[in-house]
This record gives C-alpha cells, sequence and structure tokens, in this order.
C-alpha cells in the first residue's frame, strides 16, 4: 500500500519495544522464582496461579487481531449483527463453567483429552487430540497473519517477513517462560489492545461528529443489529450469530485445551469457575465493542470506500484498521505506535497460548503414553520445550500459505467451525450421558467432521461472496461511477436518507450448490448436528440400554448427577405411591 504517512521514530521505537518486552518476560520468568524446570511449572504455572492476570489472559488469547481487524472488517461491509455475539457468547461461558470445568477437577486431569480416555478409550483421546491441533494450527496461523498485514502496511517490510518476525517473537518467549511468561504477557498485551480499540472508535466518531455518524450509520445499514431472516445464505442473522456464539463459546472454554489449561493452573475449581466468570465481563465488552470499530470507519470512509478508491490502494477491508491508524495519527508522536502495537500484541497473545497448549498436547498425549518409563523430569521438559519451537515454525509456515484468503474473520471461523461442533458434541455426549463406546463416538467423530468440512471448504473455495451492504465510491477524489460495488448505494441520490440499497445477483452464483453458499456461521452447528445425529444412530444399532460407565463415575457433570438424582427419587417416590396403593387395597 502506498500510504502518505509512514511510521515516524518513536513510533518505530514503541513498536520494537512492545516486540522486546514480551521477550523479556520470557527471560525474566526463565531465570527467576520457579526457572521453569519442572513440567508442572512450565505448562500450568504451579498450579498456583492469581485471578487477575489469568483474566487478562483468557480475554487476551479470545480478543485477537481478528477481532480488531476481521471483525470491524466484517461489520464495516455487513453490519454490526456479529456484535450481539456478546450475548450467546457469554451464556456459552457460563455454561462451560459450570457443565464442564468441575468435570476436569474430578478427574484430576493435565491434557483434557486425558478426560476422553477416561471416559471412552484412547482411540478417542488420540483422535480428538489431533484433530483439535489441526484446528488450533488453522486458526493460529489465521491470527499470525494479522499482525504480519498491518506491519506491512505501515512500513516496507513485506508480508512474508513480517510473519517471520512475529511468528519468532512469540516462539521465543513462549519457548523460554512457559505458561507464566504468556499469562503476565496477556496482561502487558490487552493493555495495549484496549488502547487501540478506544482509540479508533473515538477518534473516527469525533473527526465527523457523533450526529453525523448516526445518520451516515443508520442511511449505510450499520445500525441494524438484528436480523430474522431464515435466509441460510445470508452472512449473519439473529439465528446463525446466537448459535454459533454459544457452540463457540461452549467449545472454547468447555473443551479447548488453550482455556482449560488456564482453569486448572488455578489449582482449585471453586477459583477456576469464579475467575472464568469474572472473565465474562471484559471478554463479552470486546466482543460488542469490535463491531462498532466497522460501524464508526463506515461513517469516516462514508462516500469513499478506501478499498475501491484506486488512489489508495487497499487490496482488503482487513487493512482499513491500520490504513485509518496511520492516516489519522500520525501527528501525535508515538500514537500510532501504540495502536499498531495493540494490534500486534492481540495476536501475539493468542498464538503464544496456543503454542504452548499444543505442545502441551503433543507431549502428554502422543508421547508420554508410549514413552513414560523412559523420561525423566528433565528430558520431559526438553521435550516440551522443543515442541514450542516446533509449533512456531508450525504456525510461521501456514500463515505464509493463506495471504490470498477473502477474510481473517471468514478463514478464522472456518478453521474453528470445521472442528469445533464434533469435538463439542463428543464432550456434550461425554459428560451428560453414560452411553456410547470408544469406536462409537471414533466413527461419529470422523463422519461429522468429514461433512464439516466437506461444506466448509466448498464455502470458501466455491467462488462466492456474500453481497456486503452499500459502499459507496462517489466521494472520492477522481471518483468514476463505474467503480461502485455491487450493492452500493445508489450515488445519484441527493439526500443522506434517500439512498436506496441494490443487490445483483452474479450469473454464476445460481449454478453453485445451495449448502456451498450457506453462512459459514452455520458450520459449528451443522458439526454439532451431524456428529450428534450420528453417534445416536450408532449407539441405537449396538444397543441403547449398554451404559458404559456407573451412575456415579466422576467422568459425568455434577449437572447430569443432579438430573439422574432427581430421576432417581423421583421413581422411588412413585414405587412408594405403588406400594401404599397396594397396601391400602389389601386392607379394604
Amino acid at each position: 500500500m502506498n500510504f502518505d504517512q509512514h511510521l515516524g521514530i518513536t513510533d518505530s521505537i514503541i513498536i520494537i519495544m512492545s516486540l522486546l518486552i514480551p521477550s523479556a518476560i520470557g527471560i525474566f520468568f526463565r531465570f527467576s522464582r520457579g526457572r521453569q524446570k519442572t513440567m508442572d511449572e512450565y505448562f500450568f504455572a504451579g498450579r498456583s496461579a492469581t485471578k487477575i492476570p489469568v483474566i487478562m489472559s483468557i480475554t487476551a488469547t479470545t480478543v485477537s487481531s481478528i477481532l480488531i481487524l476481521g471483525t470491524s472488517s466484517e461489520a464495516y461491509k455487513f453490519g454490526p449483527s456479529m456484535g450481539t455475539i456478546f450475548v450467546p457468547w457469554i451464556l456459552g461461558m457460563i455454561t462451560a463453567c459450570y457443565v464442564f470445568v468441575p468435570v476436569y477437577f474430578q478427574c484430576k486431569i493435565s491434557s483434557v483429552y486425558e478426560y476422553l480416555e477416561m471416559r471412552f478409550g484412547k482411540l478417542t483421546r488420540y483422535a480428538v487430540s489431533f484433530m483439535y491441533s489441526m484446528k488450533m494450527i488453522m486458526y493460529s496461523s489465521c491470527i499470525l497473519y494479522g499482525p504480519a498485514l498491518v506491519l506491512n502496511s505501515v512500513s516496507n517490510i513485506s508480508v512474508e517477513l513480517a510473519i517471520i518476525l512475529c511468528g519468532g517473537v512469540c516462539t521465543f518467549y513462549c519457548f523460554l517462560g512457559g505458561l507464566k511468561a504468556v499469562l503476565w504477557t496477556d496482561v502487558f498485551q490487552q493493555i495495549l489492545a484496549f488502547f487501540c480499540i478506544f482509540a479508533v472508535i473515538f477518534t473516527g466518531i469525533h473527526e465527523i461528529g457523533l450526529g453525523e455518524f448516526y445518520t451516515r450509520a443508520l442511511a449505510g445499514g450499520r445500525l441494524n443489529f438484528f436480523s430474522f431472516s431464515f435466509d441460510l445464505t445470508q452472512r449473519y442473522t439473529t439465528w446463525n450469530v446466537f448459535i454459533s456464539g454459544f457452540s463457540i463459546a461452549l467449545g472454547f472454554y468447555g473443551t479447548g485445551q488453550v482455556f482449560i489449561q488456564r482453569s486448572l493452573c488455578m489449582g482449585e475449581k471453586k477459583k477456576a469457575q469464579s475467575t472464568l466468570l469474572w472473565s465474562m465481563l471484559p471478554v463479552g465488552f470486546c466482543l460488542f465493542i469490535g463491531a462498532w470499530i466497522g460501524v464508526a470507519l463506515y461513517a469516516v470512509f462514508y462516500l469513499c470506500d478506501p478499498v475501491l478508491d484506486p488512489q489508495i490502494g487497499l487490496k482488503k477491508h482487513d487493512q482499513l484498521v491500520p490504513y485509518f491508524i496511520i492516516t489519522r495519527f500520525h501527528s501525535v508522536p508515538g500514537l500510532t505506535g501504540i495502536c499498531i502495537a495493540g494490534i500486534f500484541s492481540g495476536a501475539l497473545s493468542t498464538i503464544s497460548s496456543a503454542q504452548n497448549a499444543l505442545a502441551m498436547i503433543t507431549f502428554y498425549d502422543f508421547i508420554q503414553p508410549f514413552f513414560s518409563e523412559k523420561l525423566t523430569e528433565k528430558s520431559s521438559l526438553l521435550i516440551g520445550k522443543a515442541l514450542a519451537i516446533v509449533y512456531g515454525v508450525i504456525f510461521i509456515s501456514f500463515s505464509l500459505s493463506i495471504s490470498k484468503m477473502d477474510s481473517m474473520l471468514a478463514a478464522g471461523m472456518l478453521s474453528n467451525a470445521i472442528f469445533e461442533g464434533p469435538i463439542l458434541a463428543i464432550f456434550l455426549i461425554g459428560v451428560l450421558t453414560r452411553k456410547a463406546s470408544d469406536k462409537v463416538i471414533v466413527a461419529s467423530i470422523v463422519i461429522g467432521s468429514l461433512i464439516t468440512g466437506w461444506i466448509g471448504f466448498n464455502i470458501l473455495f466455491s467462488g462466492y461472496r456474500s453481497t456486503p451492504l452499500p459502499l459507496e465510491v462517489s466521494g472520492c477524489l477522481h471518483s468514476n461511477s463505474s467503480m461502485l460495488m455491487v450493492g452500493s448505494l445508489n450515488s445519484s441520490c441527493a439526500e443522506v436518507g434517500s439512498c436506496l440499497l441494490e443487490k445483483v445477483e452474479k450469473p454464476y452464483e445460481s449454478e453453485i450448490f445451495f449448502l456451498y453458499k450457506i453462512s459459514s456461521f452455520w458450520l459449528s452447528f451443522i458439526g454439532i448436528f451431524t456428529t450428534t445425529c450420528t453417534a445416536l444412530s450408532l449407539i441405537l444399532i449396538t444397543g441403547w440400554n449398554k451404559t458404559v460407565i456407573p451412575h456415579d463415575s466422576k467422568c459425568l457433570s455434577p449437572v447430569t448427577r443432579f438430573w439422574m438424582n432427581k430421576k432417581e427419587c423421583i421413581n422411588k417416590e412413585s414405587e412408594k405411591d405403588t406400594i401404599n396403593e397396594s397396601e391400602d387395597e389389601d386392607i379394604l
């Protein structure tokens, strides 16, 4: 991109410092108290972590560069419906807190997939652990692309070099300091991310005035938070946002190693639950405010979309935030640097968390079971640290291959949805029922993932693109009316409020299979539905009345035990009433 303004010396120093400070934190925890000499210290912070850094880490890991760049881009193009996801997301966190978290403390596990072996068997553990690893590799690679795109936008550094730089820094402090370094780095990085979010929103609204902001956003359809349409091809509706938000949050905080690891590092169940509940406030707020970034940017670029204007040179709407930052904040020394560092921070926190979690999963699920007798504490730790480096290299490699994706958010959501739904379905069957064998579960999750993956990848590569809300170029210098995007505002309208929406279907879209045009927000539900239906069908075939674990198994959720005990009490009362009625009849 050819911006007129670039980073100043102060900005460059701040960005460099934002990369050096995490490295310094990693070095500090490597050579300070604990020194990460045991697996417990390296992967679980000695199981004595305090609430504040864990809350900040949960927030930072959830709110990555995808929120700042991807969600804002989606709201800019398709409206703020995505912002309502904070409601089902919070409900998902609450559900995970009481349905899943107690089970893991009951089972005293390290890897969440140890639970699956205890509940179903080894095949399920290996299959789900492998699938989760693939999901996190894809998701983290999408996130790593975010800061690289930003760095490329504001400097002469290529995207490829930026990816290597960001990934290298993240791998360095994760390798040295373990989970403690990741937690405290997340605190620093989340503060920067918050600053960036507020700076962009307040500056955007201040630039045009609150009244004009409202008028423009309303005219462009950027204040329509709810859509109750049953059109499955519509990008965002109230239905798919609610279903997807709830299921993804339940999967993230209830079955994902990244977040379960943060619960386990608290050491106590009640402390872990309290921490997760407190995390709802900053996480929910960030998810809601992310959409307002896009609305604010739309109001600023109301008559001149920077992507459609060739004079500016933007290639993707994911670049809107860095473009706004570099063009609006350049007059204040250091402000651009802080905001760019905030975007960096939103990505690095998620990536480092994923690296640490994946290294732990690989060791506990695929190495330790086969070499437990030969491994000492020292050799285990060396392997764990080596795996952190390996995953850093993998993230960098995958990130280099996704630069041609249409949307960061779409790519990130797709990588989650393909595996998240089937994995969540298996865990729900595990904690809520006493049914299903090892082979049944493996067959179910394979079938569910294949169906979801088939639909998901065809959605991504079919060439179909959802029609955006109005985007205008009539206010650009040297504008040409022929440059208007399909679905743009009618440039001939005389008043802001009289502009009409146009929606024209491209000829080739009718040739695309219906399932390849549905919103990717339905994929998580499809995964849950297909996997659950497959599992229930196989359970019916193999014997519905067969239970594989006792009613008092520690693998069952307290919610399930409560329901079972209540049902048992009702049955006993019913039996007692029957006996009493029989005795009364004998007396008569």
